[in-house]
C-alpha cells in the first residue's frame, strides 16, 4: 500500500469538484444533469465511475450537490492515488 502524506491529503480536497466533473465521462453536462438533478444516464455513469459505492446508495432523484455524499473512504483513496499519479516526480 502506498504511503499517504498530509500533502497528498491536502491536494485531494480541491480535486473533489474535479472528480464530480470527471464522473460525467463522455456525457455532456445536459445529458448528465438537468436543473440540478442527475439524469438517469448520469446516475448510470456515476454507478460505473463510483464502482466502490453500494448500488443502494444511488437514489433518484439525485441532486448534483449530493454526489460528494456518495463518496466512501475508498473513493478518497482513489482520489489520492489519482493525485499522486498526476503529480510530477520528485527531483
Amino acid at each position: 500500500m502506498a504511503d499517504i502524506t498530509q500533502h497528498d491529503i491536502d491536494a485531494v480536497f480541491p480535486k473533489v469538484a474535479a472528480t464530480v466533473a470527471d464522473s460525467r465521462g463522455a456525457l455532456s453536462e445536459a445529458e448528465f444533469e438537468q436543473k440540478g438533478l442527475v439524469t438517469d444516464r448520469g446516475v448510470a455513469q456515476l454507478r460505473a465511475f463510483l464502482s466502490e459505492v453500494p448500488a443502494d446508495r444511488f437514489r433518484t432523484p439525485l441532486k448534483v450537490a449530493e454526489i460528494p455524499r456518495l463518496f466512501t473512504a475508498e473513493t478518497f483513496c482513489k482520489l489520492v492515488i489519482r493525485a499522486q499519479r498526476s503529480a510530477p516526480a520528485p527531483a
